[in-house]
């Protein structure tokens, strides 16, 4: 075992018994209930499209997990900016008001 790991973030090398951080991001699709109209040619296109994808790649499209090691300060710069847009935009500050249960 090596003595250190790396950091997700900066690449800082992260020493054994040194605080750092594991960052878990599950992305999970949303269905808000609401099916679109779709005409016959629509529903014969995502069908198509479908085959074309391998079984990963779909199931991407409904789930995926993705964990990070980082150190305090990514840790710190990720809790207040996740997305590393601008400090001017808060499209992305808001928070979802959905439970997670």
């Amino acid at each position: 075992m090596s003595d250190f790991e790396e950091c997700s973030g900066c690449g800082r090398k992260l020493k054994r018994g040194e605080v750092k951080y594991v960052i878990y991001i599950s992305i999970v699709s949303d269905f808000d209930g609401v099916l679109p109209v779709c005409d016959d040619e629509y529903i014969e296109a995502v069908i198509e499209r479908g085959k074309e994808m391998s079984e990963e790649e779909l199931d991407r499209e409904v789930y995926e997990e993705m964990a990070f090691l980082v150190c305090k300060s990514c840790r710190d710069k990720f809790r207040e900016n996740p997305f590393s847009n601008s400090q001017d935009s808060d499209v992305f500050r808001r928070r979802h008001d959905r439970s997670f249960n």
